[in-house]
């Protein structure tokens, strides 16, 4: 019975370092979305907290939704209202369709920002992964502007044509697959204040 308890102690402390190792920047787009997980009891305060945030962002007028079971957050800008086509600058109109965000991207003791810029398969993946890492780029150093220069902790991802919500058979299909994702992942701070909350 003892070495169980010292094997299981021994499994704490090790998944407690790994947790402490993780490191947004060096994690790939799953890794960033799971993390941190959330416990099972602390799920329905989590989600309740996330709720509101999602009323607010479509009370804005932006196309958001619930993901991870109600957990994370995702809000979806078609990229023809930030990018010409086949252009990595932003539009001008690009500082004014993200400015309403700006106060949740903000806040990073409460939400992990995380941008996902998608193409549609015109092209070559090799160029679809370039304009889509270009303009992700381009929407961190956005927010990072209406942010007064200081840094968001916005974590940019271009994914190329890896991921269409629909086959890119027609023009509309097309459109729908170029897009920009916004997903707010709650913090482990926010997950403590949901838990604090519940009790």
């Amino acid at each position: 019975m003892r070495k169980l308890l010292i094997l299981l102690l021994a499994s704490v402390v090790a998944l407690a370092a790994v947790a402490e190792d993780f490191d947004p920047l060096n994690a790939d787009i799953e890794q960033n979305l799971t993390h941190p997980a959330v416990a099972r009891k602390h799920s329905p305060a989590v989600k309740t907290g996330m709720s509101q945030l999602l009323r607010a962002i479509r009370a804005l007028g932006f196309d958001a939704s619930a993901v991870r079971d109600g957990e994370v957050v995702l809000v979806t800008i078609p990229a023809s209202e930030l990018f010409a086509p086949n252009a990595f600058t932003p539009k001008n109109a690009a500082i004014t369709r993200l400015r309403p965000l700006m106060p949740y991207v903000k806040r990073s003791d409460n939400y992990k920002v995380i941008v996902a810029v998608h193409s549609d398969n015109t092209g070559d993946s090799f160029y679809n992964d370039s304009i889509t890492v270009a303009r992700a780029d381009a929407i961190d150093d956005i927010m990072t502007r209406l942010n007064d220069g200081a840094e968001t902790g916005v974590i940019p991802y271009g994914l190329g044509d890896d991921e269409p919500l629909a086959a890119n058979i027609s023009i509309e299909a097309r459109r729908r697959n170029r897009r920009v994702e916004i997903y707010f992942v709650p913090t482990a701070g926010f997950i403590d204040k949901s838990r604090r909350r519940q009790n």
